[in-house]
């Protein structure tokens, strides 16, 4: 618990105390959303400050970029996001820049999941689903970069199109230690007078990611079997990483909104097997999640997969992910 704190301590503190000298003669770099923004502030901290693009406030899913925002992108050297298909939006304003493009959630050394079909998954297993195992401390072995224009449909290793992929993949941290690789690898590819500095803050950050999973893993072993309902399916990533699988969603992976058929299955699941807790998220509106408990005996829970009241930073990740973890355990253990 000791060495965790000071990790996460050790980076903020370097993230603050960056030398002018160093800052100016960083890149220009933006980052989509802010676990991602999290991760890059970490591995650049003492050299400069990323610009985060998507205010954590809103939904990526529904949120429309300022001419800043565009403006940002164009002068970037480089523009870290999850993969161009996520959030289109972000593609069409990278159109003609001059930025290296990364998609660091198509790195070949993190894991990937088919997006769940349907409300409800009771028996749902992820073991097909293009896991590729745990990670080690390793480099990443693929490019993760994406070519100007080359903004289409792309396969992953198992043939699944794009499309049918579940994009949340910074849920898992040992996800996020893959990325991490893929972060430091890219800026010294741009900036190699800081290499060294990228190096060190990248294998402390790798340190602290791996803590943070050992911490987590016994936090949440108190409500594992418990049944629970998510209002948006981007959770699969934690979820598997940490044994926890939720037994359906109200919105899909997508965030696209409802039909009767799938509001039907998400009630009958909540009457028939004694689910626990239906989970909204701060960015959508409560009472939709308030229409499917009401008469049961199920409650409502609040959890965030983008970290909407965390201030930008190289500690937001780990608390994203803390705060997930003991937002689930609060509302489950009660069941």
């Amino acid at each position: 618990m000791v060495r965790f704190g000071s990790l996460i301590a050790a980076a903020a503190l370097s993230y603050f105390a960056s030398g002018t000298v160093n800052a100016a003669s960083g890149p220009s770099v933006a980052v989509s959303i802010l676990p991602l923004h999290s991760l890059v502030s970490s591995v650049m901290a003492g050299v400069g400050e990323p610009t985060l693009l998507i205010p954590r406030q809103v939904s990526p899913h529904y949120y429309s970029l300022r001419p800043s925002q565009v403006r940002a992108i164009s002068k970037a050297d480089i523009v870290f996001w999850t993969e161009p298909t996520f959030l289109p939006y972000l593609s069409k304003a990278a159109r003609g820049s001059k930025a290296k493009l990364v998609s660091l959630g198509k790195l070949s050394s993190v894991v990937r999941y088919k997006a769940r079909e349907g409300g409800v998954w009771e028996g749902h297993d992820h073991g097909d689903h293009g896991d590729h195992g745990d990670h080690g401390d390793h480099g990443d072995h693929g490019k993760g970069h994406d070519k100007h224009g080359d903004h289409g449909k792309d396969h992953d290793k198992h043939g699944n199109t794009d499309d049918h992929m579940d994009k949340h993949t910074w849920l898992d941290p040992l996800n996020a230690r893959a990325m991490t690789e893929g972060i430091v690898r890219t800026l010294i590819s741009v900036d190699p007078a800081n290499a060294s500095r990228y190096k060190s803050n990248g294998a402390d950050l790798r340190k602290t990611l791996t803590a943070l999973v050992k911490r987590i893993d016994g936090e949440v072993s108190v409500v594992r079997g418990k049944s629970f309902i998510v209002f948006h399916d981007a959770y699969q990533y934690f979820e598997n990483r940490f044994k926890i699988p939720a037994s359906g969603s109200v919105l899909a992976h997508s965030g696209g909104a409802p039909s009767a058929k799938r509001l039907y299955q998400i009630r009958k699941k909540i009457l028939s097997k004694n689910t626990v807790c239906v989970f909204r998220e701060p960015q959508f509106d409560s009472k939709l999640a308030e229409s499917l408990v009401n008469g049961t005996g199920a409650r409502i829970g609040t959890i965030d997969p983008i970290g909407s009241s965390l201030e930008p930073g190289p500690s937001a990740y780990a608390l994203l992910i803390r705060n997930l973890a003991s937002s689930l355990v609060d509302c489950l253990k009660s069941g």
